[in-house]
């Protein structure tokens, strides 16, 4: 029987049909600074060579762990990398992106000289990267209200992957809580930031988010394991009184905040079904209910100035109107893009 060696940090990468992208994200983890680290990868049930592939660089770096699991789903396929790892801090990457050589190093770097619990990062859209900064931008937040504030206000990262945590802070995650929902990252971590007394947002962006149709966790479809985004339009409906029971078991009220974060939900869901081409009568609906619920404006102060402007598109404009935005987005992401701006 091996015995696991303990390590610093412990990656979890969940991986579902990833053969095409997951050499490049292993490899890019292989070149880290940070050399005290172990992956564990889980095949979440792939059907085509994911697993080989994983399985060539086990032979060749027993740093990489592998974890072959019938087909859950994203959150379950973090669960189980999260239990099986051995690591005192915990990070993540989806599996077909790209992280910087200083990826591990910054967050470990500034979570540990700013006594952190979590350390979180920004992404970007392009390569390459830039070289590991000498000095920083960052914030700090202590205590649990100033923290989830920040979470709620996008201050910290809403996702799993970009971020460090310290083990203990999964020491109670309630698993099933985070797959009801159709943002499963983000009710994973408002859990842990729940727990973290202090908190470390840093303005670098060593994480490369490659936005894949079929990927694990940025295709809302697979991520709720419903197969429509009809049905991911009803979870996101179906958990605003989830976040108020959550925030009430946890004495912290901020019922604006929630409001405004589930406004960019619904509007997130609704530029998914516009980009997929889904039904206009299904949008159309989807763009009711919205205008509905967010007519009376409660919480407008702590609307982001994107949520504020795709409201006034929909008042006034319509399917048509967004449609035409969500085109004209595709369009100035795919140039700069190209000029390697994002």
């Amino acid at each position: 029987m091996n015995m696991i060696k303990k390590v610093k940090i412990s990656v979890v990468i969940p991986a579902y049909n990833a053969s095409k992208y997951i050499k490049e994200c292993l490899q890019s983890l292989s070149a880290q600074t940070c050399k005290d680290w172990e992956a564990v990868i889980v095949n979440d049930g792939s059907t085509d060579n994911t697993a080989e592939i994983c399985e060539s660089f086990a032979k060749n770096d027993n740093r990489f762990r592998i974890i072959n699991k019938s087909n859950e789903g994203a959150n379950y396929a973090r669960r189980d990398g999260v239990l099986k790892s051995c690591g005192g801090y915990i990070a993540s990457i989806d599996s077909d992106d790209v992280v910087a050589p200083w990826y591990l190093s910054v967050l470990y770097d500034y979570l540990i000289n700013n006594g952190a619990d979590i350390a979180s990062c920004k992404y970007r859209q392009s390569l390459p990267f830039k070289e590991y900064p000498k000095q920083a931008e960052y914030k700090i937040y202590k205590g649990k209200n100033n923290i989830i504030q920040a979470f709620l206000a996008d201050g910290l990262q809403g996702n799993f992957y970009s971020t460090l945590s310290k083990r203990e802070l999964f020491s109670d995650i309630d698993w099933k809580f985070s797959n009801r929902h159709y943002d499963e990252c983000a009710y994973l971590m408002i859990q842990l930031y729940s727990k973290a007394k202090t908190a470390v947002s840093i303005d670098v962006k060593p994480y490369y988010y490659r936005t894949v149709l079929n990927s694990l966790s940025k295709n809302i479809e697979y991520s709720c394991g419903s197969g429509k985004i009809s049905n991911s339009f009803e979870l996101v409906k179906k958990t605003k009184d989830d976040w108020t029971d959550y925030f009430r078991g946890i004495n912290v009220d901020m019922p604006k905040q929630l409001a405004a974060r589930n406004l960019s939900s619904f509007l997130a869901i609704l530029s998914v079904a516009v980009d997929a081409k889904y039904s206009s009568d299904k949008i159309r609906e989807f763009i009711n209910y919205t205008i509905k619920e967010y007519k009376s404006n409660f919480g407008k102060e702590y609307w982001s100035q994107r949520s504020k402007f795709l409201l006034l598109v929909l008042r006034f404009g319509g399917e048509f109107s967004f449609r035409l935005y969500r085109k004209t987005v595709f369009l100035i992401k795919w140039v700069l893009v190209k000029i390697n701006r994002i």
